[in-house]
Order: C-alpha cells, then sequence, then structure tokens
C-alpha cells in the first residue's frame, strides 16, 4: 500500500475539526467514472463542499485526506436519524475511485466491462483491504465493523446508496469476502517488505518529522505501509523498541536495497560470511591466549 498524506485543509469538514475515537470503516465507491485521486483532492479541498472522507483509493495510492480521528461527512443521514449516522458514530469513511468508461442507471452501473477494468479492480480492491487492515490495527477495529454505504443504509446509519454492492459482485467479491481478506491480513499473512539500509539512516517518528533515533548502515528493516513524503517513500518499521519511519525509495537515492523473497539467498549468504568472520575471531582470541600464557 502506498498511502500518501495529503489532507483537504480548505475543505470546511477538515476546518471544523470535530473529533471521534474510530470505531468503524465504512467504505464507498465513487460512483464518477474516471475520476481518481488528483481529481477528488482538486474538487473537494475548497471551502463550501458539504462532504469529506478520510481516503480516496485509485491503482497508484490511498491519499488520505482527514486525520483518522476527525469527523468525516460521507455517510449522510439514515432511518435512525443523524445523531447516530456513520459519521457521529465513530466510521472512517474512504472512497475507492472507479474506473472510465461506464455509466449509471440509478444505482446501477451500465456498460461496465469486467474483463477490461479487472487488473484495475485487482489494485484498488487490494490497496482498500490493505488500508482496512492497517486502520483495524492501529485503533483496535473488529473486521465485523468493516461495512459498504449499502450496508449502512440497511443498518439506518447511511442515506440510500448502492456502493460498494453495485460494483464488487462484478467481480466476484462482496463485502463478506472483503471482509475476510482483511481478517486474513491481521492473521499473519500479510507481505512485508523489507530493505537494507546502504547508509545510516535517521529514523523519526513521522516522514520527514521529529528524530527519534537512528538506523546504522546494513541494518535490515521491515513494514507493510509506505507513506510517501515530498517524493520520498518512508517504511513505517519497529527499531529498538519503537515505532516510526525510515526513508528507503526511490532507488535513485541510494537509500536502500528492497530485499525480495527471492533474495533470501543474500541473507543467508551474508550469515554465512559473518559466521565464518566470528570463527576467524574466536580463532584468533585463542591464539592470544596461548601468547599470553
Amino acid at each position: 500500500m502506498n498511502l500518501v498524506r495529503r489532507f483537504l485543509t480548505e475543505n470546511d469538514c477538515y476546518k471544523a475539526n470535530a473529533k471521534m475515537k474510530p470505531q468503524g470503516i465504512m467504505v464507498h465507491s465513487t460512483a464518477t467514472p474516471g475520476v481518481k485521486n488528483d481529481g477528488w483532492f482538486k474538487a473537494w479541498n475548497k471551502s463550501g463542499i458539504s462532504k469529506c472522507v478520510h481516503a480516496f483509493v485509485d491503482s497508484e495510492s490511498v491519499m488520505q485526506t482527514l486525520p483518522w480521528d476527525t469527523v468525516g461527512w460521507h455517510s449522510g443521514v439514515g432511518s435512525k436519524g443523524k445523531s447516530q449516522n456513520a459519521n457521529n458514530t465513530g466510521f472512517i469513511g474512504f472512497e475507492i475511485c472507479e474506473p472510465a468508461g461506464h455509466g449509471y442507471s440509478g444505482g446501477t452501473m451500465t456498460n461496465y466491462s469486467t474483463e477490461k477494468n479487472q487488473s484495475y479492480f485487482d489494485a484498488v480492491y487490494s490497496a482498500s483491504v490493505e488500508l482496512c487492515a492497517y486502520l483495524c490495527k492501529e485503533f483496535n477495529i473488529s473486521t465485523d465493523k468493516i461495512i459498504c454505504h449499502s450496508e449502512g443504509h440497511s443498518l439506518g446509519i447511511a442515506s440510500n446508496h448502492s456502493d460498494v454492492m453495485q460494483w464488487f459482485p462484478k467481480h466476484n467479491k462482496s463485502m463478506d469476502t472483503f471482509r475476510a481478506d482483511v481478517k486474513n491480513l491481521l492473521n499473519g499473512e500479510v507481505k512485508m517488505r523489507r530493505f537494507k539500509l546502504k547508509e545510516e539512516m535517521n529514523f523519526r517518528k513521522t516522514p520527514n518529522g521529529e528524530k527519534i533515533g537512528a538506523i546504522p548502515e546494513g541494518a535490515v528493516v521491515s513494514g507493510t505501509v509506505l507513506e510517501e513524503n515530498r517524493g520520498i517513500l518512508w517504511l513505517k518499521t519497529t527499531y529498538n523498541g519503537k515505532e516510526g519511519f525510515v526513508a528507503v525509495l526511490p532507488e535513485s537515492k541510494n537509500y536502500a536495497q528492497e530485499i525480495f523473497e527471492a533474495d533470501d539467498s543474500v541473507l543467508k549468504q551474508e550469515l554465512e560470511e559473518y559466521k565464518a568472520k566470528c570463527a576467524e575471531l574466536e580463532e584468533k582470541i585463542e591464539q592470544i591466549k596461548a601468547i599470553l600464557k
């Protein structure tokens, strides 16, 4: 997941800055074919927009647009009334951007090509699963508290929208499969990304933020979340018992080398070299001991 933080600082919702304790997640899709993250940022980063979500997802990135603990304006009002809608009961909401080429009749997609859009769907579905797993872990949210807008309407906490069930079934997915995939990630089936640092790197509290330490050259760091800040990708990881961020990409910066599964042989080789050096050092120690006798 490529998580990019671009807050909608001019949006009225951001300025209201009402706070909440995240209790659940509501998944939306935009119902606006072809408009991706940048387009939504430009459209919503101004006053007079009476809606706002915490993030948008397209095939390139997850764009966080509100702090996760800020009350969003994304659910509308359901049968239980405004005070009980998803916005006011702790639901983080995000929108999945839809590909171009289809239309709508009411809440139903028309002229949608499943085959043409399969690769795009796979990308945004996977990123959305990773985002939910990240949020569930970050805020101790149960996977049964992940719902889509249409489920929210059935529960009386959202307005009458069809998303995402107007889209997911076209690719043999549902919110049940989505929740199951998030649960699998949380149960340890998460693809970790590993990097070997090529130089000593600052360890920071947030991307490009306060320095909390340093990680030496040659150290291997791992994590599942990359965040972008000013063209640099920062890996969220744990080092010496602290959680923070270290810059690892792009490759042109020569900060680190990513280690893929196929590169395990590299680590094994380095381990053998390390063992050999240790054995050589032990031999020299014994020789010194013999001389001192």
